[in-house]
């Protein structure tokens, strides 16, 4: 037997042993259309090498439209693999970030920059978290901070701190077990005067833990 014929890598379908049934560009197009967010999943991790251009823009509407965070997630996944398409899609997200007129679709915007844990998404998090006006995108930019863990990101959680929402400086505090190298031991000491019972509860946790 050839050997090196079982090893073949396939480059349009993206698998490694030709025939063991990776998705196609078809069948992922149409699970990213109609699929369940379970079959999406499965499909997006097996097909991850799967060169489908035409996806892209579809996991990119997924990524702002769908109610589903485990899509969501997987869209998130699966852009961030694509060695071409990814800055455009990162450059796209920032922008729904900044400029749509949609508080839910500008929070979703932070949490997929968050997803691609790419530390360029700092700089635009921060200004999130900054400029926002509404409380549910601070938080998702806090968060996202949270998942990208860039030392860079540390002083945006640590700002967060001071937000005029508690929801958003819950969502601090909890990422604090999460990153790396944080510090700033002096500013979680001063939530466990905040006014609300949560944020003091939670700084508490992190300051024991």
């Amino acid at each position: 037997n050839d050997s090196s014929a079982d090893n073949q890598y396939d480059r349009t379908r993206g698998e490694l042993s030709p025939g063991t049934g990776a998705p196609t560009q078809a069948q992922l197009m149409q699970v990213i259309e109609s699929g369940s967010s379970e079959r999406l999943a499965s499909l997006l991790e097996y097909g991850e090498l799967v060169q489908c251009h035409a996806c892209v823009p579809l996991l990119e509407r997924r990524l702002l439209e769908s109610d589903d965070a485990l899509t969501r997630e997987m869209a998130a996944w699966w852009l961030r693999r694509r060695p071409f398409g990814f800055a455009a899609v990162f450059r796209d997200i920032r922008t729904a970030l900044a400029n749509d007129a949609n508080p839910v679709r500008r929070a979703r915007a932070a949490e997929a920059l968050g997803e691609f844990m790419d530390p360029n998404g700092v700089r635009y998090l921060r200004e999130a978290i900054a400029r926002d006006a509404d409380p549910r995108v601070r938080a998702a930019a806090v968060a996202g901070l949270g998942r990208i863990n860039s030392p860079a990101g540390i002083q945006g959680i640590v700002e967060a701190f001071s937000d005029s929402d508690a929801s958003v400086r819950e969502a601090a505090v909890g990422q604090v077990l999460y990153v790396n190298l944080f510090r700033d031991h002096d500013a979680l000491m001063g939530l466990l005067a905040d006014e609300n019972v949560d944020v003091r509860r939670r700084a508490a946790l992190a300051l024991g833990t």
